[in-house]
């Protein structure tokens, strides 16, 4: 039989096995067991998760399908969650399968309240090994099924997020909170937690990352950017499709928890000034034209001579809050424009990153939160897109899915993140689960 591991990479044209519903909790247990090292292989994490998949979890079951035809992958998805007595259904779907059609056949096979969101690639414990090494790749789509016995859930939507995505996205976290039957300023951070998807391509998502979590401002909130063509819904909330829009989930549960970021680039000592910019593109730095004085700058730093796209994955640039990096990627180069994937502003001061340890910082920083937690059960991850591409130029993805692959996980390649009221790029933002508490 074909042997089931996490793998993680875009997803195009191509064939795979498909795997059962993968158990999180005995996936945790058989991990933790095995003390997976640094550089490890797939192939033990692949066959726990082929055999841990017969098993049913009190916290949670995945799903996982791969293919062309929605229909087909849609009907993949729910038989894997056949009898799941479960509160949420956290859905992340290729773009190119139908999100609307997935959420509408699960939700005639299930009562749980349903979120999910498309994505350019998702991450999964039930995706197969050979699809991270193949040519080509279908496009696929996983669920996560929270068990309805330690996970309740509040779910607000901010819908016209260029309206007034602040104030849309507050109430959204007033709404969710309301569903718990708890007013905002009583939420508890030690029991509950901010989930968040939202719309990226109209540009206000700084200000849902503020409005949302502004909210409930002491709770942890974290989230990823959604994906779609334009005009295409990628949200959905039960069988609504929503575009322009964000979607905030309350977590309540006893289990302990925690936040996490990771990132993994390292600062330089050279700094820039954003002296014109609009929107997302900088057209100078230090009062020059913007690529030509990115590109000095590189060379300072002893960049290698490469193509710009291969360059940029490991050179962002960064602005400082408090001493704390909120770094900004660099999506394309457009003459000599430099394109973010988040919104910037002229005078702000910018640190040039530096290339660091993608694996061994991402690996250190869930293992410290594995201890903090005595071991994790379930990662939701939201990964910045910035990271795979960091990852496949330097022929790292395997060794990458391998360190998500030490615990049970699912999320998406996500086009910038949550993690607090900030929105942040190059970032690994997520919530680690623990065993009961």
């Amino acid at each position: 039989m074909a042997l089931a591991g996490l793998s993680w990479a875009y997803q195009g044209p191509g064939a795979g096995p498909y795997p059962p519903a993968a158990s999180c909790s005995a996936q945790a247990s058989a991990a933790r067991a095995l003390r997976l090292r640094p550089g490890a292989g797939l192939g033990i994490v692949a066959a726990v998760t082929g055999l841990s998949a017969l098993a049913r979890s009190s916290l949670c079951r995945q799903a996982y399908a791969a293919g062309h035809r929605t229909e087909e992958v849609a009907r993949r998805l729910a038989e894997q969650l056949e009898g799941a007595d479960s509160s949420l259904l956290l859905l992340f779907a290729h773009h190119r399968l139908d999100l609307g059609l997935i959420a509408d056949t699960l939700a005639r096979s299930s009562d749980a309240q349903l979120v999910g969101c498309s994505t350019t690639g998702v991450i999964s414990s039930g995706r197969p090994l050979a699809e991270e090494r193949g040519a080509s790749l279908e496009p696929s789509a996983t669920v996560l099924a929270l068990s309805r016995d330690w996970a309740k859930v509040g779910i607000g939507v901010a819908s016209e997020l260029g309206r007034n995505a602040t104030a849309n996205a507050r109430a959204a976290t007033h709404a969710a909170a309301a569903a718990l039957g708890v007013r905002p300023d009583l939420l508890d951070p030690e029991r509950h937690v901010g989930i968040s998807l939202f719309d990226g391509r109209g540009g206000q998502e700084e200000s849902f990352c503020v409005g949302s979590a502004g909210a409930a401002p002491q709770l942890k909130f974290v989230g990823g950017v959604a994906w779609a063509e334009p005009t295409v819904p990628n949200l959905v909330v039960g069988t609504r499709r929503l575009t322009d829009a964000g979607v905030v989930v309350l977590l309540d549960s006893e289990r302990p928890f925690r936040a996490v970021s990771s990132v993994h680039v390292e600062p330089s000592a050279l700094r820039c000034v954003v002296t014109a910019s609009h929107g997302r593109r900088i057209l100078e730095l230090d009062g020059f034209p913007a690529v030509s004085r990115y590109r000095r700058l590189l060379a300072q730093l002893g960049a290698p001579d490469l193509p710009f796209e291969a360059l940029v994955p490991g050179y962002p640039l960064a602005m400082y809050l408090g001493g704390t990096p909120y770094i900004r990627s660099i999506r394309a180069a457009q003459g000599e424009v430099l394109e973010l994937t988040s919104a910037i502003s002229s005078g702000q001061v910018l640190r040039v990153m530096s290339p660091g340890d993608l694996v061994g910082s991402t690996m250190q920083d869930l293992s410290t939160v594995a201890e903090a937690l005595g071991g994790i059960e379930l990662l939701l991850a939201f990964s910045c897109i910035s990271r795979r591409r960091d990852a496949a130029i330097r022929n790292r993805q395997a060794e990458l899915a391998a360190t998500y692959g030490r615990y049970p996980v699912a999320g998406f390649d996500s086009h910038g993140e949550q993690y607090g009221m900030v929105l942040v790029n190059h970032t690994l933002s997520g919530l680690a689960i623990g065993g009961a508490g």
